[in-house]
């Protein structure tokens, strides 16, 4: 149990009550569940009555009030939560009405019920530990195989087909300055033309149709001068 104190209260935590859910009678073996609800209740009695103590002050906090902060009705507070705690001797309530007295007692002076929580203890069993280790594992080892098995059905790329009609060329190889064999793709070019469907036409001009020009008649000086006599001015 942790206690801290504030500017304005005492504020006392205690942690084997918090991490319960159960508590067990070591004579008889009964078992009260402790519930949030349950647990709340006791965090905040246990809470106002170390600060009213501190204060020298008797806490006498009303059920109504208590019920407000807690978000129960005030019936199930004195119904059904109250004489729980006063049966595991957390509680004890001096006099009646709603603003009786009431002395919280610490977890720690509790001998007569052992707390517990069942399922935390069976979850942190060295075996159960080992258990969940080894799921673990598997899953990985199936979320493994699964991507494995999704990469091998993907399609691989189709090998690209060969050009219809080409052949390929052996290319001519000579020996160069360094001694190494090396290929000589002028010649390639000239012994391995390309195919014919595979070669570049060159684009067809479309050419304008010439126009006819007439024949013209040449005549000579002599006629032209004969011309000029027998023209009238």
């Amino acid at each position: 149990m942790t206690m801290k104190k504030t500017n304005d209260a005492y504020y006392v935590s205690p942690k084997t009550f918090a991490d319960s859910t159960q508590a067990i009678n070591k004579n008889t073996g009964e078992i009260i569940k402790i519930t949030p609800v349950l647990r709340n209740l006791y965090d905040r009695l246990l809470n106002n009555y170390h600060y009213c103590k501190v204060n020298n002050n008797i806490y006498h906090e009303s059920w109504g009030r208590m019920a407000a902060f807690i978000g129960v009705d005030e019936q199930t507070i004195q119904r059904r939560l109250v004489p729980l705690l006063k049966k595991i001797g957390l509680l004890e309530v001096k006099g009646r009405g709603n603003s009786s007295k009431k002395i919280v007692h610490d977890i720690v002076d509790i001998t007569e019920w052992e707390f517990s929580n069942p399922a935390v203890e069976e979850f942190d069993k060295p075996e159960n530990k080992q258990a969940r280790a080894e799921a673990k594992a598997d899953r990985f080892e199936q979320h493994q195989e699964k991507q494995k098995a999704k990469e091998d059905k993907q399609p691989s790329e189709p090998d690209k087909p060969a050009l219809s009609g080409v052949q390929e060329p052996e290319l001519p190889t000579f020996i160069n300055e360094r001694g190494e064999e090396d290929i000589n793709f002028d010649t390639c070019i000239e012994n391995n033309p390309l195919p014919e469907n595979l070669q570049c036409k060159p684009e067809e001009v479309k050419q304008e149709p010439r126009p006819v020009i007439e024949e013209q008649t040449v005549y000579t000086q002599e006629e032209l001068a004969e011309w000029d006599d027998e023209i009238p001015f």
